[in-house]
Protein backbone atom coordinates (compact mmCIF):
# COMPACT_ATOMS: atom_id res chain seq x y z
CA UNK A 1 0.00 0.00 0.00
CA UNK A 2 1.20 3.68 -0.54
CA UNK A 3 2.43 5.37 2.49
CA UNK A 4 1.09 9.08 1.86
CA UNK A 5 3.46 11.67 3.58
CA UNK A 6 2.66 15.28 4.26
CA UNK A 7 5.71 17.77 5.06
CA UNK A 8 4.80 21.34 6.99
CA UNK A 9 6.37 23.50 8.19
CA UNK A 10 4.43 26.23 9.91
CA UNK A 11 6.70 29.30 8.17
CA UNK A 12 9.13 29.60 5.52
CA UNK A 13 12.46 29.41 5.56
CA UNK A 14 13.13 26.42 7.21
CA UNK A 15 14.07 23.46 4.54
CA UNK A 16 11.38 22.32 4.24
CA UNK A 17 11.23 21.82 0.19
CA UNK A 18 14.80 20.88 0.47
CA UNK A 19 14.25 18.17 2.99
CA UNK A 20 11.33 16.41 1.09
CA UNK A 21 13.48 16.25 -1.88
CA UNK A 22 16.11 15.73 -0.93
CA UNK A 23 14.20 12.12 1.35
CA UNK A 24 12.50 11.49 -1.97
CA UNK A 25 15.65 11.19 -3.74
CA UNK A 26 16.77 8.91 -0.53
CA UNK A 27 13.77 6.58 -0.34
CA UNK A 28 13.92 6.16 -4.06
CA UNK A 29 17.42 4.91 -4.34
CA UNK A 30 15.75 1.76 -1.82
CA UNK A 31 13.90 0.69 -5.15
CA UNK A 32 11.09 2.15 -4.08
CA UNK A 33 8.37 4.37 -6.93
CA UNK A 34 8.30 7.87 -5.32
CA UNK A 35 5.84 10.59 -6.06
CA UNK A 36 6.71 13.91 -5.18
CA UNK A 37 4.01 16.57 -4.99
CA UNK A 38 4.58 19.81 -4.98
CA UNK A 39 1.74 21.07 -3.42
CA UNK A 40 3.16 24.92 -3.06
CA UNK A 41 0.80 25.88 -5.35
CA UNK A 42 2.12 29.29 -5.47
CA UNK A 43 5.18 29.04 -5.43
CA UNK A 44 6.61 25.61 -7.11
CA UNK A 45 10.20 25.77 -5.25
CA UNK A 46 10.52 21.72 -5.68
CA UNK A 47 11.86 21.79 -9.09
CA UNK A 48 14.22 24.62 -8.19
CA UNK A 49 15.83 22.10 -5.01
CA UNK A 50 15.82 19.57 -7.96
CA UNK A 51 17.46 21.39 -10.26
CA UNK A 52 15.43 21.16 -13.38
CA UNK A 53 13.17 22.95 -15.74
CA UNK A 54 9.92 21.71 -16.15
CA UNK A 55 8.14 21.94 -19.50
CA UNK A 56 4.45 21.69 -18.38
CA UNK A 57 2.89 22.56 -14.83
CA UNK A 58 -0.52 22.01 -12.79
CA UNK A 59 -2.03 24.93 -14.63
CA UNK A 60 -1.83 23.27 -18.16
CA UNK A 61 -3.61 20.18 -16.27
CA UNK A 62 -6.51 22.81 -14.77
CA UNK A 63 -6.87 24.52 -18.11
CA UNK A 64 -7.61 20.64 -19.55
CA UNK A 65 -4.53 20.59 -21.64
CA UNK A 66 -2.61 18.11 -20.10
CA UNK A 67 -3.47 14.58 -18.19
CA UNK A 68 -1.04 14.26 -14.76
CA UNK A 69 0.88 11.84 -16.73
CA UNK A 70 1.74 14.21 -19.14
CA UNK A 71 3.31 16.62 -16.20
CA UNK A 72 4.88 14.17 -14.33
CA UNK A 73 9.15 15.16 -14.70
CA UNK A 74 10.91 11.57 -14.49
CA UNK A 75 14.10 12.53 -11.52
CA UNK A 76 15.13 8.87 -11.58
CA UNK A 77 13.55 5.13 -12.48
CA UNK A 78 11.94 5.24 -9.38
CA UNK A 79 11.48 9.34 -8.46
CA UNK A 80 8.92 11.76 -10.91
CA UNK A 81 8.21 15.00 -9.55
CA UNK A 82 3.99 16.35 -10.14
CA UNK A 83 5.02 19.85 -10.53
CA UNK A 84 3.42 23.05 -9.36
CA UNK A 85 3.11 26.28 -10.94
CA UNK A 86 5.08 29.05 -9.91
CA UNK A 87 3.33 32.34 -9.89
CA UNK A 88 0.24 31.69 -11.00
CA UNK A 89 -2.54 32.89 -8.52
CA UNK A 90 -5.25 30.71 -9.57
CA UNK A 91 -3.18 27.90 -7.96
CA UNK A 92 -3.01 29.59 -4.85
CA UNK A 93 -7.22 29.65 -4.34
CA UNK A 94 -8.27 26.11 -5.98
CA UNK A 95 -12.53 25.91 -5.87
CA UNK A 96 -13.67 22.80 -4.92
CA UNK A 97 -14.73 22.23 -8.38
CA UNK A 98 -10.94 22.44 -9.59
CA UNK A 99 -9.37 20.06 -6.06
CA UNK A 100 -12.26 17.41 -6.91
CA UNK A 101 -10.70 17.00 -10.44
CA UNK A 102 -7.37 17.22 -9.23
CA UNK A 103 -7.07 14.58 -6.69
CA UNK A 104 -9.91 12.31 -8.42
CA UNK A 105 -6.84 12.02 -11.40
CA UNK A 106 -4.31 10.94 -9.27
CA UNK A 107 -5.96 7.54 -9.77
CA UNK A 108 -4.22 7.01 -13.32
CA UNK A 109 -0.64 7.67 -11.76
CA UNK A 110 -0.90 5.93 -8.24
CA UNK A 111 -0.39 2.84 -9.79
CA UNK A 112 3.18 0.84 -8.34
CA UNK A 113 3.35 3.56 -6.10
CA UNK A 114 5.51 2.95 -2.63
CA UNK A 115 5.56 6.69 -1.24
CA UNK A 116 3.33 9.98 -1.92
CA UNK A 117 5.25 12.40 -0.81
CA UNK A 118 3.57 15.92 -0.63
CA UNK A 119 5.37 18.96 -0.05
CA UNK A 120 2.57 21.66 1.40
CA UNK A 121 3.00 25.61 1.97
CA UNK A 122 4.41 27.32 4.29
CA UNK A 123 1.98 28.69 7.02
CA UNK A 124 -0.91 26.74 8.28
CA UNK A 125 -3.63 27.91 5.67
CA UNK A 126 -6.72 25.66 5.14
CA UNK A 127 -4.99 23.68 2.36
CA UNK A 128 -1.95 22.90 4.16
CA UNK A 129 -3.82 21.82 7.25
CA UNK A 130 -6.39 19.86 4.13
CA UNK A 131 -3.45 17.92 2.84
CA UNK A 132 -2.09 17.19 6.21
CA UNK A 133 -4.82 15.77 7.57
CA UNK A 134 -5.50 13.31 4.27
CA UNK A 135 -1.96 12.12 4.63
CA UNK A 136 -1.14 8.90 6.92
CA UNK A 137 2.07 10.52 8.28
CA UNK A 138 2.34 14.18 9.06
CA UNK A 139 6.16 15.23 8.89
CA UNK A 140 6.59 18.93 10.68
CA UNK A 141 9.92 20.81 9.89
CA UNK A 142 11.44 23.56 12.15
CA UNK A 143 14.75 25.24 12.55
CA UNK A 144 16.46 25.85 16.56
CA UNK A 145 14.54 29.39 17.44
CA UNK A 146 11.67 30.28 18.93
CA UNK A 147 9.40 31.81 15.74
CA UNK A 148 10.25 28.16 14.46
CA UNK A 149 8.90 26.27 17.64
CA UNK A 150 6.26 28.64 17.88
CA UNK A 151 5.31 28.41 13.92
CA UNK A 152 4.97 24.13 14.22
CA UNK A 153 3.16 24.48 17.44
CA UNK A 154 0.40 26.19 15.93
CA UNK A 155 0.11 23.93 13.26
CA UNK A 156 0.06 21.10 16.09
CA UNK A 157 -2.88 22.95 18.11
CA UNK A 158 -4.50 23.29 14.44
CA UNK A 159 -4.20 19.55 13.65
CA UNK A 160 -5.55 19.39 16.89
CA UNK A 161 -9.08 20.95 16.77
CA UNK A 162 -9.63 19.35 13.76
CA UNK A 163 -8.80 15.83 15.80
CA UNK A 164 -5.64 15.27 13.26
CA UNK A 165 -2.93 13.95 15.60
CA UNK A 166 -2.39 10.92 14.64
CA UNK A 167 1.06 10.07 13.08
CA UNK A 168 3.01 13.67 13.62
CA UNK A 169 6.49 13.66 13.19
CA UNK A 170 9.20 15.97 13.94
CA UNK A 171 13.10 17.06 12.08
CA UNK A 172 14.52 19.18 13.45
CA UNK A 173 16.66 21.23 11.18
CA UNK A 174 20.17 23.04 10.83
CA UNK A 175 21.31 22.21 13.92
CA UNK A 176 24.43 20.52 16.09
CA UNK A 177 24.82 17.23 16.53
CA UNK A 178 22.90 16.09 19.53
CA UNK A 179 20.62 19.58 19.35
CA UNK A 180 18.09 17.89 18.11
CA UNK A 181 16.74 15.74 20.48
CA UNK A 182 16.71 18.43 22.94
CA UNK A 183 14.90 20.78 20.78
CA UNK A 184 12.26 18.14 20.20
CA UNK A 185 11.68 17.56 23.93
CA UNK A 186 11.03 21.13 23.93
CA UNK A 187 8.11 20.98 21.66
CA UNK A 188 6.68 17.53 22.98
CA UNK A 189 6.58 18.61 26.74
CA UNK A 190 4.35 21.36 25.48
CA UNK A 191 2.22 20.10 23.01
CA UNK A 192 1.64 17.22 26.03
CA UNK A 193 1.20 20.02 28.76
CA UNK A 194 -1.24 22.19 26.82
CA UNK A 195 -2.78 20.26 23.71
CA UNK A 196 -2.27 16.51 25.05
CA UNK A 197 -0.83 15.67 22.32
CA UNK A 198 1.87 12.81 21.50
CA UNK A 199 4.94 13.76 18.74
CA UNK A 200 7.22 11.83 17.48
CA UNK A 201 10.71 12.67 16.98
CA UNK A 202 12.06 11.44 13.51
CA UNK A 203 15.43 12.69 13.96
CA UNK A 204 17.32 16.04 13.24
CA UNK A 205 19.38 17.12 10.18
CA UNK A 206 23.28 18.84 11.30
CA UNK A 207 24.44 21.81 10.07
CA UNK A 208 26.21 22.46 6.38
CA UNK A 209 27.20 25.92 5.74
CA UNK A 210 27.72 24.67 1.78
CA UNK A 211 24.31 22.68 1.96
CA UNK A 212 22.94 26.37 3.53
CA UNK A 213 25.00 28.60 1.03
CA UNK A 214 23.35 26.19 -1.67
CA UNK A 215 19.96 27.31 0.05
CA UNK A 216 20.36 30.35 0.18
CA UNK A 217 21.29 31.17 -3.64
CA UNK A 218 18.75 28.89 -4.97
CA UNK A 219 20.89 26.66 -6.18
CA UNK A 220 19.54 22.93 -6.65
CA UNK A 221 20.14 21.06 -3.78
CA UNK A 222 19.07 17.27 -4.18
CA UNK A 223 20.60 15.24 -4.38
CA UNK A 224 23.33 16.21 -1.82
CA UNK A 225 26.74 15.28 -2.35
CA UNK A 226 28.30 12.46 -0.42
CA UNK A 227 30.72 14.82 0.96
CA UNK A 228 28.30 17.23 2.79
CA UNK A 229 28.05 16.50 6.23
CA UNK A 230 24.49 16.23 6.01
CA UNK A 231 23.94 13.59 3.42
CA UNK A 232 24.25 11.25 6.24
CA UNK A 233 21.30 12.44 7.91
CA UNK A 234 19.20 12.38 4.59
CA UNK A 235 20.13 8.52 4.50
CA UNK A 236 18.91 8.01 8.44
CA UNK A 237 15.90 9.82 7.63
CA UNK A 238 15.13 7.63 4.79
CA UNK A 239 15.72 4.31 6.21
CA UNK A 240 13.49 5.38 9.20
CA UNK A 241 10.74 6.52 7.28
CA UNK A 242 10.86 3.37 4.91
CA UNK A 243 10.48 1.60 8.28
CA UNK A 244 7.51 3.64 9.52
CA UNK A 245 4.73 0.45 9.69
CA UNK A 246 0.62 0.87 7.77
CA UNK A 247 -0.65 0.17 10.98
CA UNK A 248 -3.58 1.18 10.24
CA UNK A 249 -4.65 -0.02 6.21
CA UNK A 250 -7.83 2.05 6.07
CA UNK A 251 -6.20 5.28 7.16
CA UNK A 252 -2.87 4.35 4.27
CA UNK A 253 -2.84 4.53 0.68
CA UNK A 254 -3.43 6.94 -2.37
CA UNK A 255 -7.38 6.13 -2.25
CA UNK A 256 -7.54 7.24 1.67
CA UNK A 257 -5.88 9.96 0.81
CA UNK A 258 -8.46 11.40 -2.08
CA UNK A 259 -11.46 10.24 -0.83
CA UNK A 260 -10.05 12.76 2.68
CA UNK A 261 -9.21 15.17 0.22
CA UNK A 262 -12.93 15.43 -1.11
CA UNK A 263 -14.75 15.31 2.13
CA UNK A 264 -12.40 17.85 3.89
CA UNK A 265 -13.03 20.56 0.80
CA UNK A 266 -16.82 19.98 1.04
CA UNK A 267 -17.36 19.74 4.15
Amino acid sequence: MTKVICFASGKGGVGKTTISSNLAYEISKSNKNVLLFDADLGLANAQIALGIKTKFSFNDFLNGEKSLKDILVKINSNFNLLPGASGVKKLSSLSDIEVSGIINSFNEISSNLDYLIIDSAAGISNSVITFLGASQFKILILKDDPSSMADVYATIKVLNQDKLTTNIFIIVNSVEKNRGIFIFKQLQSISKKFLNVELNFLGSIQYDEVFSMLTRSGKPVCPISKNNQSQSDFVYLAEKIIKLPNENEITGGVQFFLQSLISKKSA
